[in-house]
């Protein structure tokens, strides 16, 4: 399947490409969207190929997903953990309800 590139001429037309804001597509651009100056010392005009960007928005949700990935996976092991800590005081908790109802039923038959 062959992509179309589109070349995109100034800020407008990258922000309308993403559906953003010209401010927030400038953000963008310092978190590494593919944007280049064709005047270095023009501070204003960029101009960008379609293709780069939706390269550079794969990566970017690569990336997210990734880090989400880890972040599940560091909850798990804790949830695993305190499952554990749960079930070794349970645990605990079942022996000292049996002493404690071994011990009353000693007092019961010297009651009796």
């Amino acid at each position: 399947m062959e992509t179309t590139s589109l070349h995109l001429n100034g800020w407008k037309e990258v922000a309308n490409y993403l559906h953003s804001s010209v401010r927030s597509v400038q953000r963008y651009e310092r978190a590494g969207l593919p944007v280049y100056r064709p005047f270095p010392s023009a501070r204003g005009h960029v101009m960008a190929d379609s293709v780069a960007i939706d390269r550079w928005l794969h990566r970017r949700h690569s990336d997210t997903d990734t880090a989400l990935v880890v972040e599940t996976r560091n909850n798990l092991l804790e949830h695993q953990h305190q499952i554990e800590e749960l079930r070794r005081q349970r645990q605990e908790l079942q022996k000292s309800m049996a002493q404690l109802f071994t011990t009353l039923g000693q007092v019961g038959q010297f009651a009796n």
